[in-house]
């Protein structure tokens, strides 16, 4: 049974996460900020801690075969920097544990933070929190999400490396890209966009390595 250990499980895309991973038959230990938080997650096959990334101790998933770190994703919570700096030392010490896979959910808006002035301090530290893992030598993957939604999942999306004029994606399928990413060695050491579209999500996921489109 592969473990996963989830940063920010108490955030709706995180919860999903959660969710899927147990029906996948994966065990899950889930970082949520309040007990009463524990309440809204799978009880079988998962561990719930609660915290902060400032106080989640490696001991705790130590063991773990992949790490998803959904903390701040897209604009949820924008203004909690310190959860920010806490990914960077949730990646530091991924390395020092030698941890076999990282996935980081992030923003489209790290590349233009200045367009988002309210949330620009959040962009800058997600930012170096995506070279942090880039250059950290794990197996990585950094989805950027632009706008998401609460609708039903619609298992469809745009993947690319810079996507313009992003549709709404829905939380779920956000999660589900993540949970998909853990199984494709397509997604792995990339950094791509994800969005609303009219591909199948994983095929969205598949034909990265084939798209053209890739930064300088």
């Amino acid at each position: 049974m592969k473990t996963v250990f989830i940063a920010g499980a108490h955030g709706d895309t995180g919860r999903y996460i959660v969710e899927q991973l147990n029906r996948k038959g994966c065990f899950t230990i889930a970082l949520v900020k309040q007990e009463d938080q524990i309440n809204t997650l799978p009880s079988n096959n998962v561990k719930c801690i609660v915290g902060d990334l400032s106080n989640a101790l490696s001991d705790h998933w130590k063991d773990a075969d992949a790490i998803i770190c959904a903390a701040g994703t897209g604009m949820e919570q924008q203004h909690e920097e310190a959860d920010q700096a806490g990914i960077i030392r949730l990646i530091e010490q991924a390395v020092l544990q030698g941890i076999p896979r990282f996935i980081l959910i992030s923003s489209m808006d790290t590349r233009q933070p200045e367009r988002q002035p309210a949330a620009k301090p959040f962009l800058l530290a997600q930012s170096t929190a995506e070279h942090q893992l880039e250059e950290s030598g794990l197996t990585y993957t950094i989805i950027r999400l632009g706008e998401l939604s609460d609708e039903e999942p619609a298992g469809m999306a745009a993947a690319g490396h810079s996507l313009e004029d992003p549709r709404i994606l829905s939380k779920a399928d956000a999660a589900h890209a993540a949970v998909l990413s853990l199984e494709l060695p397509q997604t792995e050491n990339i950094t791509f966009d994800l969005a609303g579209g009219d591909t199948p999500l994983k095929e969205a996921l598949i034909q990265l390595v084939e798209k053209e489109d890739v930064p300088e």
